[in-house]
């Protein structure tokens, strides 16, 4: 992820006239440098970046770092119906699943809010086609997966 980088820019003089009821005076004042900050990345190219991160994870084999730094401890994932909770149950789910010939193409990106991103992608394996829709939040700083629902 992407940090903030300040910038300075410089700016050119100011000058203040004075009235004075008998003379009018000139100060001139120049600033060297004005403060400026790059702008912050979006919650949507957080998600983004860190959904990349994990299907490099996934296409690895290396289901617990998946877990760990991808979905929050109560993550819910449904697969056709049949609902997975939490890391242990997701885990179980994931080594049975696991296919890392898949291909994902991502569908639709959408910031719900400053601290929620739903992402649908499709995944396509042996000819099968399958459609997901994802919830991250943020949580403590970090973006999880809350929900994953696979049809």
């Amino acid at each position: 992820m992407c940090d903030a980088i300040t910038v300075y820019k410089a700016i050119d003089s100011v000058q203040l006239y004075i009235v004075n009821r008998k003379q009018t005076s000139a100060l001139q004042y120049t600033s060297l440098f004005e403060f400026h900050r790059e702008a912050m990345p979006t919650p949507v190219q957080i998600v983004n970046e860190k959904g990349q991160q994990l299907l490099l994870l996934w296409k690895a084999n290396k289901i617990d770092e998946l877990l760990a730094d991808g979905y929050a401890q109560d993550a819910c994932v449904v697969d056709h119906g049949t609902s997975h909770k939490g890391h242990e149950e997701v885990k179980k789910l994931f080594e049975k699943v696991i296919d890392k010939s898949s291909e994902y193409s991502f569908v639709d990106r959408t910031a719900v809010s400053d601290d929620c991103v739903t992402q649908t992608y499709k995944s396509e394996s042996e000819g099968l086609i399958s459609t997901c829709k994802t919830t991250w939040n943020k949580i403590n700083d970090d973006w999880k997966i809350t929900l994953e629902v696979w049809n």
